[in-house]
């Protein structure tokens, strides 16, 4: 536990865009839900923790969605390294009646595949999630590979907040920067977008990368599915050409 409030776990991790989330991390952690709502919840034990996990890894390496996620991040890896799985605000999962049970199932699925460096932080655990992370959160070995091989960095922020949007498009705003990384965030369509974007955007880097980016909405998880709804996968490769707006 931080002092913050935030829970931070890292397996073989790195620096990464932590001052960025750390500069968040008081602003979601008031966004998270009262107190009063917090109380409401009747928050599972270890045990119930690992049958949950246990069975959203299951039905998510099971569903439609997770085969077509894999054929789209090899796709846009081609045959670069995914060294780095950052998980920010990922939500309760100590039930399998909560969205973040099978977020975070995918992102272990996702870190077994691809053996990847893991950095999990999330303002609301319960005293018995941050205890699964501390004894079921095992290490894995990194792959292996060339010591010329681009490293990609996958940043997960499903239904995140506008705001760590930019904040981390706008640290990586720079063509070989922007190339390595990987969202899996927020879907908006070109044709309906939120006020903080139309001209002039509240968000600038968030709208810049909108326009030349790539996003690719998730397929329907139908055993959850507002646990994905409105996701995608988003990117930008510099062999899409253009001038890359400053």
């Amino acid at each position: 536990m931080e002092e913050d409030g935030f829970t931070l776990v890292k397996r073989r991790g790195r620096d990464g865009q932590r001052k960025i989330i750390e500069a968040h991390e008081q602003a979601q952690a008031s966004t998270s839900g009262s107190e009063a709502k917090e109380e409401e919840r009747v928050n599972g034990s270890l045990q119930d923790i690992r049958k949950a996990i246990t069975m959203a890894m299951h039905e998510v390496e099971q569903s439609n969605m997770f085969k077509w996620l894999k054929i789209r991040l090899e796709k846009v890896l081609d045959g670069r390294k995914l060294g780095m799985i950052s998980v920010l605000g990922n939500g309760h999962f100590d039930s399998p009646f909560e969205d973040g049970t099978y977020q975070l199932a995918m992102c272990l699925l996702l870190r077994q595949l691809y053996k990847a460096e893991f950095d999990f932080r999330e303002p609301v655990c319960t005293a018995m999630e941050r205890l699964w992370l501390e004894l079921d959160l095992e290490d894995v070995e990194p792959q292996e590979s060339k010591p010329d091989t681009e490293c990609c960095h996958l940043i997960v922020l499903i239904h995140g907040i506008a705001s760590l949007h930019e904040d981390i498009l706008k640290s990586r705003w720079r063509p070989d920067s922007l190339d390595e990384l990987i969202l899996i965030c927020n879907h908006i369509s070109d044709t309906a977008l939120p006020p903080y974007l139309r001209d002039p955007p509240e968000y600038p880097a968030y709208a810049k990368f909108l326009k030349i980016g790539r996003f690719e909405e998730f397929p329907e998880f139908a055993k959850r599915r507002n646990a994905f709804a409105n996701t995608a996968l988003a990117y930008w490769k510099k062999e899409f050409g253009g001038t890359f707006p400053i």
